[in-house]
């Protein structure tokens, strides 16, 4: 394409002051790959195949957006006061391609008697051309009813169905309604979606008009040669449409040449997904700003949109999506000024020559008011539909309000991480929040990987994906419930595979957590418990593990089954196994503990324990509990191997721990002493393992054992 305009990537669009990451940012969020990702195009072929033709002789095509995986997706409209209802803003085209009738352009091979007819381009508006069989040129006419019989015959199943013709096409209207429940899915039944059926004679040559495309200088090599190689062996198709301008009788013989199958291959299999991402962004704007003037249509987009994957470095979609969107609309822009949007395939075709000057003049405004402020003309498409999954109680708008706070911010300090913290994240987790509350557990989930990999990206995060699921994601979920169902569609979807332990392994402490938020007479805590106990099982099932030990203890404490926890956790310290392993205790698992142990998560978060350590003391505690004849002599041995081990851990919370040992059997001498041990050794800083600050809870509980001591 002649253009004057170059792409490059900034960090601040320079025409709308809009920051280019906070853009992508936005288009990620609205349009995620698992959303506008090719694999869509799988879905038309699955509904192609229950309709295929029961003979050789016609053989039907999906083409078009929806064939191609470029469409848009499915929407859900939000009217206040009406039934929240779902649409797809694509039609499903198929071409009906007469095998029978393989056509030529070249007057020797038909002179062969081997082709059905010769396409003939001269004189004729470039990429048109006629049709000459049998000493005469083929009408529309005469193709008018071959498509109606083709399509009463091959995909009309029901007796109800509608059909509507325009010009030589027929279109099926939409039959099923799409709702709530129904919108992820096609009705195999009835068409979800328009459906347009138009017949096309296939030309196994690639057109001598299009030699252009074939060897035309790509600077970013895309398509590949070897891709070029491949899309030209499709050859073309000639379909009986007219030029917008042609007037009759010229216009009754004027058929397009059609390279519909070549996009097809090209869009489902040389467009990357970010690239499709783009694309997808560009025609949500076009369906909100300038659909209703009619003036242009969607594939006037797709043809600057191919235009523009030769032109933009293909790492660039991936790296700064929204600086490409933005050069679409430029080129659409110069395009436009000009009068002149040269097809794809053949450049001398002008697509837009049909607009009036005053035409050109309001899609130029329209379209420069989009490109001035397009987040603002997304807001308005969202404010009453939602694209896929996306929430249905939050608007995109109110998602994004930080993210548009933020670019205010940026424009000055142009730091991306400081923006990923402040407010890209910020986002993200209040959408996946919104996820959650309406039961899209799955969609959440994706969202928060969606973010990990921006702050992996950006080296925000050090943990592991697994670790970032549950330590930053369901951590910081404050509705328990909620992050119980996030982490079991986690470990359901993903536990088999290598690193998900940490997940595994915490979700029946969530269950317990969980739990613990119903009064024990409940049916709710009943469950819970259950499920808790069911999962731990699970993972001990195998072999030993202290720190989940230690939880299922706390477990079975809690219900006063001290009995059950002595043999687990004697098993436990005989097998040693990730003996230097902790438990970590903050103000929203606390509940699991006993009220000693609350006390220090409440005076010194989080609680991070020796797990060898917490075993020795809910073991004390549990024979504590019992009335066995040899209490005081297993006692003793409890506290024996406890005092040498917190000698060789010289740990401030070990020692505390040692200390509550002697407080429950009122040792208070010894318990004065493990609590001064502790207070010499301090706590480690919140934020610093080196630093230590004052540990007084065990200051004090020094002081209440001292006041005991003394007092007898």
């Amino acid at each position: 394409m002649d253009t004057n305009l170059s792409f490059e990537i900034c960090d601040v669009d320079q025409l709308s002051g809009i920051p280019t990451p906070h853009l992508s940012y936005a288009i990620n969020q609205l349009l995620p790959l698992r959303l506008i990702g090719k694999h869509r195009y799988q879905d038309v072929e699955k509904v192609l195949d229950e309709k295929a033709l029961s003979d050789d002789s016609v053989e039907i095509m999906a083409v078009g957006s929806l064939a191609e995986a470029l469409n848009m997706p499915p929407i859900i409209e939000k009217k206040q006061g009406h039934t929240i209802k779902g649409d797809y803003l694509s039609d499903m085209d198929f071409m009906f391609v007469v095998k029978s009738a393989v056509s030529t352009f070249d007057t020797k091979k038909m002179d062969s008697g081997d082709y059905f007819s010769l396409i003939d381009t001269n004189d004729m508006h470039s990429g048109y051309a006629r049709v000459w069989r049998s000493g005469k040129y083929l009408d529309h006419d005469c193709i008018q009813n071959e498509i109606k019989e083709g399509v009463m015959k091959t995909l009309l199943t029901s007796s109800d169905l509608n059909v509507e013709f325009t010009g030589p096409a027929v279109t099926t209207p939409k039959q099923t309604d799409l709702n709530v429940e129904n919108f992820k899915t096609f009705d195999k039944s009835k068409p979800i979606c328009s459906t347009d059926h138009v017949m096309g004679f296939p030309c196994e040559e690639w057109p001598p008009v299009a030699e252009e495309w074939k060897t035309r200088s790509r600077t970013q090599g895309w398509p590949s040669l070897e891709a070029i190689e491949s899309l030209i062996s499709n050859g073309c198709h000639v379909v009986p449409v007219q030029h917008r301008l042609t007037k009759p009788p010229l216009s009754a013989h004027q058929w397009r040449l059609s390279f519909t199958i070549t996009e097809r291959n090209l869009a489902r299999h040389h467009v990357n997904d970010y690239q499709r991402q783009g694309f997808v962004f560009l025609k949500v704007l076009y369906h909100e700003c300038l659909k209703q003037m009619q003036l242009i249509s969607s594939y006037h987009l797709k043809t600057v949109f191919f235009y523009s994957c030769e032109i933009i470095p293909i790492s660039a979609w991936k790296e700064n999506l929204g600086s490409c969107v933005l050069y679409m609309l430029d080129l659409l822009l110069e395009c436009v000024s000009k009068g002149f949007l040269p097809n794809y395939f053949i450049p001398e075709n002008n697509m837009i020559d049909y607009l009036t000057e005053e035409e050109r003049d309001s899609i130029i405004e329209t379209v420069m008011e989009t490109r001035i402020d397009p987040l603002s003309h997304v807001f308005c498409f969202t404010d009453d539909k939602t694209i896929g999954q996306a929430s249905l109680m939050v608007s995109f708008r109110e998602l994004m309000e930080l993210v548009v706070k933020d670019m205010h911010s940026f424009i000055e300090h142009k730091e991306i991480r400081r923006s990923i913290l402040e407010s890209f994240s910020i986002s993200s987790m209040k959408y996946i929040l919104a996820q959650l509350y309406e039961g899209k557990v799955g969609e959440a989930v994706y969202i928060a990987e969606d973010l990990y990999r921006l702050l992996e990206k950006f080296r925000l995060t050090s943990r592991t994906l697994p670790d970032f699921f549950y330590w930053s994601m369901c951590q910081n979920i404050s509705n328990t419930e909620l992050g119980v169902k996030f982490m079991e569609h986690i470990v359901r979807t993903r536990g088999s595979e290598p690193g998900y332990e940490t997940c595994k392994n915490n979700l029946p402490c969530l269950y317990h957590i969980l739990a613990c938020k119903y009064s024990k007479t409940s049916l709710e805590h009943g469950l819970y418990v259950s499920h808790s106990e069911l999962a731990f099982r699970d993972l001990l099932k195998d072999s030993s593990n202290i720190p989940i030990s230690c939880e299922f203890a706390l477990l079975l404490m809690k219900q006063s089954r001290h009995a059950e926890a002595i043999p687990l956790l004697q098993e436990a310290l005989r097998s040693k196994s990730l003996a230097s392993c902790k438990n970590v205790y903050n103000k929203k698992e606390m509940c699991v503990l006993d009220e000693t142990l609350q006390r220090e998560v409440a005076e010194h978060p989080p609680l991070r324990l020796s797990s060898v350590a917490l075993t020795y003391y809910l073991l004390y505690s549990c024979v504590h509990q019992g009335d066995s004849s040899s209490k005081e002599c297993r006692l003793r041995d409890i506290k024996d191997e406890f005092r040498l081990f917190s000698e060789k851990e010289n740990c401030a919370r070990t020692f505390s721990l040692l200390g509550y040992c002697f407080v429950q059997t009122k040792d208070w001498k010894e318990g004065s002493e493990a609590f001064r041990r502790a207070i010499e050794c301090k706590l480690p800083s919140t934020n610093n393992e080196i630093e230590r600050t004052p540990y007084t809870l065990a200051l004090a509980m020094k002081k209440h054992c001292d006041a005991n001591a003394n007092s007898f």
